[in-house]
């Protein structure tokens, strides 16, 4: 049993553990185990059956092999007519309670395949024999997960504290996505909290005024995915808007959809929620704005009042889909801009003023004039063949003593869709000069990728993800998958290229000047509040993380920075050396599978 588990059965909640050893020979045993019945989908490795107590409403899995060592399985429910139930399939990392289905009687628990064990971030390859545990319960419980702790970095990055999820329902390891920061009044006093989202486990809310000693205040029932996170205020009142796509694993009995009204007769919604944040301890949605398949990231115009959808799962032209947000009772779509050429838009960044988005869509990069924030205009479009996937596009402006002062675009490649691209480093960041006229027909100035060479680990997919710009401090945070998060320098972009394409920059380019990756980690973004940078330089980044949830770091100005640069390719280079996109795009963790 789990630590909460034991807790729940001192207080009569929940039945004894049902141990039962698992033999995994040639051939089916399921059949044998469940009742003589075999679903369409039984496993050929061998499984177990258990039949579901009439008053138990939940089911806690543990799976071991034979030394103890958690391995990875598959669950499916059946009714009573034996017959397996139609999307009840479920994946298990060691351990996940789950809610029984109406209508269930039997769970089927099965060992998994070698692949698996590295999509869970497990070590050990799921071995032929071993035990399955299976306790039901009356109440919610969850299984805890806990992270491991070694891991490498450069002297300057250290790792400080974590905060694990609750693996609630749906996704089988904590699935940390997307994270923002907000200041909000908790017992008495304003605190920086973060706001990260994740896979089906809902949103967190974590007190970082102590950045060591992170508190999560709140997690609010929302078992959505994607889950991109944007925070924006109204007068003394904050709020989220919580990004969900298309990928048929949203549950309309959440919290966040019951509090508008919704429940589970409600048809799957896709789109974006609007959660009232003030207070951080209660959490509340307010508004639901609809999309036909879903919002893949969202973003609020300064202003406060439009909100930009990416619906990277909608067929045909990109397409920016504009929403007025003044009333959340009933927001209004505006207008629909269309990115002719490209494919649909993955991620739009606003410039501080708010005169400029920038569109990363897929297949291309569009700047669009918001000066009139409801009717957004095409001013300018990159396509570049060495470009696999445009996942984010962020401006910055540095000015140099001779040059003086230019803007560029930064691109992040998330190659192959960070979907088993298999070995490290994988994708980087393309620069573009857009100052003044360039805006028009950007000029690209160099690329940028990590020093590592390796296979990646775990989940097999290694590339750049999300990152952060600090234009005052010329830094960024960047996560990178089994990477893990990396601070960059900006502040040799402007002068005269010299790309160098062994490890180490030289002259102008991006440098890497801090990193840490632990030994098992999928980090999807890490930032760091604008607001809480030291004099000397130094700052807390807090990393939301698929296999970990919430990891705090430091970075320390004054240690000794990372020894390998990163390599820095001239536009020229990065032509000849890059390799250019080809063939259909049909990458899962964007565009839906065919």
């Amino acid at each position: 049993l789990t630590i909460a588990a034991a807790v729940a059965a001192v207080a009569g909640l929940v039945s004894p553990a049902l141990g039962r050893p698992y033999v995994a020979p040639p051939g089916d045993l399921t059949s044998v185990n469940c009742g003589g019945a075999t679903a369409p989908d039984a496993p050929s490795a061998g499984g177990v059956c258990y039949d579901i107590p009439a008053d138990k409403h939940f089911a806690a899995i543990t799976i071991t092999d034979t030394h103890g060592q958690p391995t990875t399985g598959e669950y499916y429910f059946r009714d009573a007519t034996a017959t397996n139930m139609p999307g009840t399939e479920g994946f298990l990392c060691g351990n996940r309670t789950v809610a029984i289905p109406a209508g269930a009687v039997r769970i089927t628990v099965y060992v998994t395949a070698s692949n698996q064990a590295q999509a869970c971030g497990l070590a050990a390859v799921p071995g032929t024999t071993g035990t399955v545990d299976v306790s039901f319960l009356t109440d919610h419980t969850f299984n805890p997960v806990v992270p491991g702790t070694t891991g490498a970095g450069s002297p300057n990055v250290q790792p400080v504290a974590n905060v694990p999820y609750s693996v609630v329902s749906g996704w089988p390891w904590p699935g940390g996505t997307d994270l923002e920061f907000a200041d909000l009044t908790y017992q008495g006093t304003t605190r920086k909290f973060a706001i990260a989202g994740s896979y089906q486990n809902g949103m967190h809310l974590v007190d970082i005024s102590t950045p060591t000693a992170p508190n999560e205040v709140a997690v609010y029932d929302c078992r959505i995915y994607q889950a991109d996170v944007q925070v924006f205020t109204r007068g003394a009142r904050s709020f989220v808007a919580y990004g969900i796509d298309d990928y048929s694993r949203t549950d309309p009995g959440s919290k966040c959809f019951t509090d508008l009204g919704l429940g589970t007769t409600t048809p799957v919604l896709y789109g974006t929620l609007v959660i009232e944040v003030t207070d951080p301890a209660a959490p509340k949605s307010v508004g639901f704005l609809p999309f036909a398949q879903g919002s893949h990231n969202t973003t609020i115009h300064p202003g406060g009042r439009y909100l930009y959808s990416s619906n990277a799962d909608l067929p045909g032209v990109g397409t920016v889909e504009v929403f007025d947000l003044q009333d959340f009772a009933n927001p209004q779509l505006v207008s629909s801009v269309l990115l002719p050429g490209s494919l649909p838009s993955h991620d739009v960044t606003f410039s501080a003023d708010g005169s400029r988005a920038y569109v990363a869509a897929l297949s291309a990069t569009y700047i669009l004039d918001t000066t009139n924030p409801a009717d957004p205009k095409p001013v300018g479009r990159i396509v570049d063949p060495t470009i696999n996937i445009h996942h984010q596009a962020d401006p910055v402006t540095l000015t140099d003593p001779v040059l003086g002062t230019r803007t560029f675009l930064l691109v992040t490649d998330e190659i192959a869709g960070a979907e088993g691209n298999g070995a490290c480093p994988g994708g980087g960041i393309h620069v573009f000069d857009i100052t003044g006229p360039l805006e028009a027909a950007p000029v690209k100035v160099g690329f940028f990728s990590l020093p590592e060479v390796s296979q990646a680990k775990p989940r097999t997919r290694c590339t750049a993800h999300v990152m952060r710009i600090y234009p005052d401090q010329k830094l960024l945070t960047i996560a990178w998958y089994a990477s893990g998060v990396h601070v960059l320098d900006l502040s040799s972009l402007v002068g005269v290229s010299v790309g160098n394409r062994a490890t180490g920059s030289a002259g102008a380019g991006i440098k890497q000047v801090g990193w840490f990756a632990y030994d098992v980690t999928d980090t999807w973004s890490v930032k760091a509040p604008a607001d809480r940078f030291e004099p000397d330089g130094s700052f807390y980044m807090y990393a939301n993380d698929q296999l970990r949830g919430f990891d705090v770091y430091r970075y320390d100005a004054t240690a000794p920075k990372a020894t390998q640069a990163g390599v820095w390719l001239t536009a020229a280079q990065a032509k000849s050396t890059l390799r250019t996109r080809s063939g259909p795009y049909q990458v899962s963790c964007i565009l839906r599978t065919a």
